[in-house]
């Protein structure tokens, strides 16, 4: 279930608002029955405030494993920043070209973020994440 839908159900809203988000996230133009039961295999978390949440036994390990993938991310991008111009300038290439190239660096991972985005929330989510991760990487090579 989409995350919103599941926090809907999880919280024990009614039926027909649940109904509702979910076909328009379907994509359905009619409704779904009134009288359809929604379920969730997940208990919800019980804490003292919503903070707390993340932070609760349930949610530690994909919570930290977030927060490693995010930091391995960063860094990798601080490093290409940073060492980038060097390489390039070593090659031969006048600062001018330098710039340029590390603003486009930098462009074209924010443009390509926004568009394989857009992208993967059109069209079906899990048969597209493959293609849009291995297509730069074979791009490397």
């Amino acid at each position: 279930m989409p995350g919103s839908v599941r926090f809907l159900v999880v919280n024990d809203y009614p039926a027909r608002r649940i109904a509702k988000t979910l076909s328009r996230v379907v994509g359905v133009d009619e409704p779904f029955s009134a009288a359809t039961r929604y379920t969730v295999s997940e208990q919800k978390v019980q804490s003292k405030t919503k903070a707390q949440t993340p932070l609760t036994r349930a949610f530690r390990g994909i919570n930290l494993s977030l927060w490693a993938t995010y930091f391995m991310g960063l860094m990798v991008t601080y490093l290409l920043s940073g060492w980038l111009p060097i390489l390039i300038m070593d090659a031969g290439l006048s600062i001018e070209r330098v710039a340029s190239i590390t603003a486009l660096f930098q462009l074209g991972g924010t443009v390509g973020t926004l568009v394989v985005g857009c992208l993967v929330d059109r069209w079906a989510r899990i048969r597209r994440l493959p293609p849009t991760s291995a297509a730069p990487s074979s791009s490397c090579c």
